[in-house]
């Protein structure tokens, strides 16, 4: 059956229609058009809805008058639609909860990318606030001008947010040692910068041993290669490099100009304890 409707009308009318109906004071003729209060064909509308919502159907709709409403028959006991919030979201009981990489997994990510697999290694956790199971907490290798480069994760000054790396960087032919320390923050973009630091040959590792500013650098994972920024003071980029993997131990550092030198010995370690307990897990 069509059914044709307009807004603005206080009626509406149904299609065409051919009925006998056998009331008394109704003669039997053919019926073009029966037209229904506004107020009723919006209640059929209604009931048609709730019906086909619950699975039922519209019964019969009979009328002895064209102005009478038509009674209309529907479920008894109709069941409640049910209905779904589209602003939530119910996760489901076996999916693993996404987060945004925490700057640890940035530097575990650039070690991978590097070609270099991090591998596990125990810790004494002091500090269970900063340092957690798979954290990124120690690293090493030897560079182009000869020195030795270890450094370790300071737990007292690193943070879930900030990661703080205190070691030494060796000259391989004098022999002079130097006190350095890496601190690794996360951009809102993802990227990871590095502010590097030294002091002076002897001095112990603490916040009152002339730490001299060694530079700032922004390393951005891109499809041909890692990227290293070197950092200004007024927050601009500049390039200067890219890292690319060799052998697993090997990474071979690209400089814009298209030539090349080998960083050996490369390593990374993760933290893997065996029993570490909830104390090792932050948000």
């Amino acid at each position: 059956m069509q059914v044709n409707s307009v807004g603005s009308l206080s009626s509406t009318s149904f299609g065409r229609r051919s009925q006998t109906c056998k009331c008394q004071e109704y003669t039997p003729k053919t019926v073009d058009n029966v037209t229904i209060p506004r107020p009723f064909y919006n209640k059929l509308i209604g009931m048609a809805m709730l019906a086909m919502a619950t699975g039922g159907t519209i019964g019969t709709m009979n009328s002895c008058s064209p102005m009478n409403p038509p009674e209309i028959t529907v479920p008894t006991n109709p069941q409640k639609p049910t209905t779904n919030n589209n602003n939530t979201y119910v996760t489901p009981t076996d999916s693993t909860q996404q987060t945004t990489p925490s700057v640890s997994q940035n530097l575990l990510q650039i070690a991978e990318f590097a070609g270099i697999t991090p591998v596990g290694k125990e810790l004494t956790i002091t500090n269970p606030d900063a340092v957690k199971e798979g954290d990124f907490i120690q690293f090493g290798y030897h560079d182009d001008l000869n020195s030795d480069y270890n450094l370790s994760i300071n737990q007292e000054l690193s943070t879930k947010d900030v990661k703080v790396y205190d070691g030494t960087n060796t000259n391989t032919v004098s022999g002079q040692v130097s006190y350095i320390r890496y601190t690794a923050t996360k951009t809102a973009d993802g990227a990871t910068v590095v502010n590097k630091q030294k002091t002076k040959q002897g001095k112990p590792i603490s916040e009152n041993s002339g730490w001299n500013d060694q530079g700032t650098f922004k390393y951005v994972l891109a499809a041909d290669g890692l990227k290293e920024y070197n950092m200004s003071s007024d927050g601009t980029a500049t390039y200067q490099c890219k890292y690319l993997p060799k052998n697993g131990t090997t990474v071979t550092k690209v400089y814009e100009d298209g030539t090349s030198v080998d960083l050996t010995n490369v390593s990374a370690f993760k933290l893997h304890n065996v029993n570490t307990g909830i104390d090792n897990v932050y948000m």
